[in-house]
């Protein structure tokens, strides 16, 4: 076996060199070009506070989480299942009633969702606890794929709901202005959502950082260096060539 080279030590460099060490692939180099691992996913302590970098919850039910992570190390705190709501001067509870029954009354007397909307939300969740996420990615929902607009549309929830609830909500987490992306992508998140917990560890988003990083040897793992250049001979990768000159076979 030769050296791998995995450039950036964020959650996809850390989890690739997790895999192949564990696969007993020896010598693995992960190089970062910053003063530590995490990429987007850091935790700062500022005077006394935790700061996290980047995302800031993590959703317990997402496969490569539960297969990669030890959960119960990193002392996750659980948010109450929902989301609040608001316009200027007031907000209102849309809960999960599933898991959170004290939701029940104040979610029925939220004026920006109508009743159907809500019957809909527990009919979509029970057909998507009948299917895999991989069912999810490579069946959807029935029909041909179209986009999280078009599917929330066709599938009946009112433009109430839509504009305070779907469209603020999904924007965010799809980086979606237009809510162009694939429904199935929504089916999936929604998925998560619903049969998972939303967590953040105790000790903050990196933590996660730490467990992956923790797989490795403190000498496969170079901080501050960057990678200039991937070196090609003949049509193959032969190594890489660090900012400072140094190269690297791989």
């Amino acid at each position: 076996m030769g050296r791998v080279v995995i450039i950036g030590a964020g959650l996809a460099g850390l989890t690739c060199a997790k895999v192949l060490s564990q696969a007993g692939w020896s010598d693995v180099l992960v190089l970062e070009k910053s003063d530590g691992p995490g990429g987007r996913v850091r935790t700062d302590a500022v005077e006394g506070f935790r700061l996290d970098r980047g995302f800031q919850v993590l959703f317990t039910a997402y496969p490569q989480v539960r297969r990669h992570l030890d959960l119960s190390k990193l002392n996750p705190r659980p948010y109450r299942p929902g989301a609040m709501l608001a316009q200027p001067g007031r907000c209102w509870l849309l809960g999960d009633p599933l898991r959170d029954p004290t939701s029940i009354v104040p979610s029925l007397f939220n004026p920006l969702a109508s009743f159907g909307d809500k019957l809909k939300v527990l009919q979509l969740r029970a057909e998507l606890a009948r299917r895999t996420p991989e069912q999810v990615f490579q069946e959807g929902l029935g029909g041909s794929d179209r986009s999280v607009r078009e599917f929330l549309e066709e599938y009946g929830f009112s433009q109430k709901i839509c504009q305070h609830f779907f469209y603020p909500f999904f924007r965010g987490i799809l980086l979606d202005p237009d809510l162009a992306s694939s429904a199935r992508l929504f089916a999936f998140y929604f998925k998560m959502m619903a049969e998972g917990a939303i967590v953040t560890p105790a000790l903050g988003m990196g933590e996660i950082v730490r467990q992956l990083a923790g797989h490795l040897a403190p000498e496969q793992i170079r901080y501050q260096t960057s990678v200039e250049r991937i070196l090609v001979e003949e049509g193959k990768v032969r190594g890489i060539r660090t900012a400072k000159g140094e190269e690297i076979p791989a």
